[in-house]
């Protein structure tokens, strides 16, 4: 039988019904993943079976890859992967999530051993968390993420006064032309602003989020030039627009995680 994800597949099917009337999204999916040092091994040749599918089905998954949380290197962490879906249309979402991301032929393009892993996931992994996201803006679209790429994730909540719509705007009025600046100048490989669509709740401490994108370490340590501020706000009083972005949201959560495999490598 086929591993079941009913939980977040209820959770989410309103948005993608929702979104699919009112055009083609992007949308990430994060698999926050704990595995114990005995099952290391059989974790890796797991999500290579997984990738496997991918490729072979040429299904709903539009790019995939594996990352570890330079932030949660320690095994014994709330968790040590970050397993990495995007989806180009909520179409694509809900056909993961009603599979499990197993297409109908997916025994075929593996070998007995490698099926033997796909049932076993569950024995082989924990999944701590899931966490669906909606792109409402952005710069440069994500390239297929590759070994070596570095993601940032910076999750915010919000203050007294402050929303997601007041967020959305201090993020792409005042921080979008800046990293339109990084991009062109070789800094940074890709900017998103996202909302979380599931899960949901008062229970949740954060709502939205920036992803940014580098192509290596290289590029990631590079640090952010003054002078792109006062290019990207020439005559403007920089603590005004520190003080619009931190009423609007307040940084909850930031972790920084190298990929170690990607849809397309060897």
């Amino acid at each position: 039988m086929k591993p079941k994800f009913l939980s977040l597949l209820m959770l989410v099917s309103f948005f993608c019904q929702l979104n699919m009337a009112l055009g083609q999204k992007q949308y990430y999916l994060f698999s926050y993943v704990k595995v114990a040092s005995n099952m290391q091994e059989d974790y890796l040749k797991l999500e290579k079976a997984l990738k496997k599918i991918y490729l072979g089905s040429k299904g709903s998954v539009d790019d995939w890859s594996m990352m570890q949380p330079l932030t949660q290197m320690d095994v014994n962490g709330p968790y040590n992967y970050v397993v990495y879906h995007k989806f180009n249309s909520a179409s694509n979402l809900g056909d993961f999530m009603r599979t499990g991301g197993l297409s109908e032929n997916w025994v075929e393009f593996l070998t007995p051993a490698e099926r033997s892993l796909v049932w076993r996931r569950n024995e082989i992994r924990t999944l701590v968390k899931d966490e669906v996201w909606e792109v409402e803006a952005g710069i440069s679209a994500p390239k297929n993420l590759k070994n070596g790429m570095i993601m940032v994730f910076n999750c915010f909540d919000f203050p007294i006064g402050g929303s997601h719509d007041k967020h959305l705007r201090a993020e792409t009025e005042i921080w979008m032309p800046i990293h339109e600046l990084r991009i062109k100048n070789d800094l940074m490989s890709s900017w998103l602003f996202l909302k979380k669509t599931t899960p949901f709740g008062t229970s949740q401490s954060y709502q939205d989020a920036t992803f940014d994108f580098y192509d290596s370490m290289k590029q990631f340590e590079i640090p952010l030039p003054d002078k792109f501020f006062d290019m990207a706000h020439q005559g403007k009083n920089v603590d005004l627009l520190i003080k619009q972005t931190n009423d609007a949201a307040t940084l909850v959560k930031g972790e920084v995680c190298i990929v170690v495999d990607g849809l397309f490598d060897k």
